[in-house]
């Protein structure tokens, strides 16, 4: 006897030859010639072909024709040129750039291992000079001697940025503004990403005439009387900004950057104002201060003994000196004279209840897991880091700008 299909089993066998996933192996990616990828990134770079020719030693017609070769290879328009604007990017091509960058930078490495010689140096720019991010990398190489650093100096923030997308260097050191504005246009030029490998307690340097020069330790906010000096237009440093707007200090001025030195005189001969500096940066950098120069002819009297001297004002008394903090960051006095320099006229006071920290961050372009260069780079940083507990800090006993802790944890 014979029975009726059941609908349901012909509903089985039905969607049971529905169509799957495509059985065929995928179509394997064009293999990139190196030599091309070269090519192409040169004039993206330069923006020119010429120019691109001249820097790899190639005629114009050669290195056309391995960027026409490229192209053909990817089945897309990498580059624009002859509309009278120069050469420019496409859609495909800026999308490909940083990929071919990092291709270029792996070739070279590979090649490095194979022959056992040493890898390329990382271009590294910093900034933020007067705070001298020269100490950081100088720790960060101690502990990776084979690591090959070429250093530059970079004006800020947005000029590093600049020449990271340009591919001048590899990567930059300082500190990245919490509202950085994009220099780059485009998204798809913008892919810069940053890290934090350092938070780095400050000082406050004054005149040894300042009313606050005898204090063992600061709260910062028994600066808001005082006016904050800064090494550039305040308007320009974020930090020092941050920093004044949230302790209430309104009196800021600034003026050209003239290098430690100028600077730090300005500073001692302002009994009025301040400034901040990175704790372990301030002896190095307070001992290159000139000695303060004479303020009258040896030959004038002394005032006359009848004028009684100025009012000194008392040190606050309840602010604890801090604890010892890690990294040898010489925060922690316990010698109450400590804060005195001798001979230049500066007085360096320790802040407390709480402490301000000043970020230091390694940035690069690409994604955050970064290129060959920056990534070795970055791996040495972070074990810098842990061993010296660079990255250490608690809420209520430091300061950082708001927003601040979402790039370091």
């Amino acid at each position: 006897m014979q029975h009726a299909p059941d609908p349901d089993s012909r509903v089985a066998r039905h969607s049971s030859t529905a169509p799957g996933p495509d059985p065929r192996p995928p179509v394997p990616a064009p293999d990139l010639d190196l030599g091309q990828v070269r090519a192409f990134t040169a004039v993206a770079r330069l923006r020119h072909f010429g120019r691109a020719a001249g820097e790899l030693g190639l005629t114009q017609q050669a290195l056309s024709r391995r960027v026409a070769r490229l192209e053909s290879r990817l089945g897309v328009r990498l580059l624009d040129r002859g509309d009278g604007r120069g050469v420019r990017l496409t859609a495909a091509g800026e999308r490909f750039l940083g990929p071919a960058r990092q291709t270029l930078e792996a070739g070279t490495a590979a090649v490095a291992a194979a022959l056992a010689v040493p890898g390329p140096r990382v271009r590294l720019d910093v900034w933020g000079h007067l705070y001298a991010p020269l100490r950081t990398l100088a720790d960060v190489l101690a502990d990776a001697p084979g690591l090959g650093v070429e250093t530059g100096t970079g004006r800020d923030h947005a000029a590093v940025a600049r020449a990271l997308r340009r591919g001048d260097v590899d990567a930059g050191l300082g500190r990245v503004p919490l509202d950085a504005a994009d220099p780059a246009g485009p998204p798809a030029r913008a892919a810069l990403s940053h890290r934090v490998v350092r938070l780095e307690p400050v000082d406050a340097v004054v005149s040894a005439a300042h009313p606050l020069a005898g204090a063992a330790c600061l709260r910062p906010s028994d600066l808001s009387g005082s006016v904050l000096r800064c090494p550039a237009e305040p308007g320009r440093l974020d930090f020092l900004t941050r920093f004044a707007d949230r302790f209430g200090v309104e009196h800021r001025v600034g003026g050209p950057n003239l290098g430690p030195a100028p600077f730090l005189a300005a500073v001692r001969d302002d009994p009025e104002c301040f400034t901040l500096l990175p704790a372990d940066a301030v002896p190095d950098t307070i001992a290159a201060t000139p000695a303060p120069a004479r303020t009258r002819p040896p030959f004038l009297p002394p005032p006359p003994a009848s004028v009684p001297p100025p009012a000194s004002v008392p040190p606050p008394a309840s602010v604890p000196l801090p604890a010892a903090r890690p990294g040898g960051a010489p925060t922690a006095r316990t010698d109450l004279s400590a804060p005195a320099v001798p001979g230049t006229g500066l007085r360096v006071i320790p802040l407390a209840d709480p402490t301000p920290l000043y970020a230091w961050s390694l940035v690069w372009c690409g994604g955050p897991e970064g290129t060959p260069a920056s990534r070795a780079l970055l791996d040495a940083f972070q074990r810098a880091g842990r061993a010296r507990r660079w990255l250490e800090y608690r809420p209520g006993r430091d300061w950082l700008p708001e927003g601040g802790l979402s790039s370091v944890f």
